[in-house]
């Protein structure tokens, strides 16, 4: 058998290991990765403001990277889809305590996010209106507490929903050939 054929073979077996539930994880730990370091990027604001507008420019160049932007918002629409699907597929509603507060967190984490990306960067896309932090956070605590508290909701829900994924990490079947 020839290299590139074994080499076929190879990605066949590997690509029939992986399912749903796989997809759905690394999906998630890309929303996690984004959500983290834009959580981050706040926790500058400890330091100072120009902190957090020092740090903004790293995490835009990042993540507004063309191949990185379409990799991160196809994984959040995936994840989202997938996590739909999972739902909709559950023969039996016998939960544990905790997961119908994780559903309802890991439902309103993409709901969160889409308002936060309407408005902030669809505003910088279609209209040229580039927020800064002093009016984000006048925005966020002075004139309207309610998007506060969004923040807050989601600054507890992304760990909730990580913690949530960890069983589907162990119980995940190992990939063909690794042990």
């Amino acid at each position: 058998m020839t290299n590139r054929k074994r080499a076929q073979e190879e990605a066949k077996e590997l690509l029939r290991g992986i399912g749903a539930r796989q997809v759905r994880l690394v999906c998630g730990l890309v929303v996690f990765s984004y959500v983290t370091s834009h959580f981050l990027n706040h926790a500058l604001g400890n330091i100072s403001v120009e902190a957090m507008e020092i740090g903004v420019h790293y995490h835009t160049a990042f993540w507004q990277f063309l191949p990185v932007a379409v990799a991160f918002y196809t994984a959040a629409l995936t994840h989202t889809g997938l996590g739909i699907w999972a739902f909709y597929q559950r023969r039996e509603f016998r939960w544990r305590a905790i997961e119908p507060l994780q559903l309802a967190l890991g439902l309103s984490i993409p709901l969160l996010i889409m308002f936060h990306v309407i408005g902030v960067r669809l505003g910088v896309t279609l209209f040229g209106h580039q927020k800064l932090y002093p009016q984000e956070l006048y925005t966020f605590w002075v004139a309207r507490p309610d998007r506060g508290l969004q923040i807050a909701i989601v600054l507890r829900a992304v760990p909730v929903g990580g913690r949530g994924a960890a069983p589907d990490a162990r119980a995940a079947r190992p990939l063909p050939g690794r042990t």
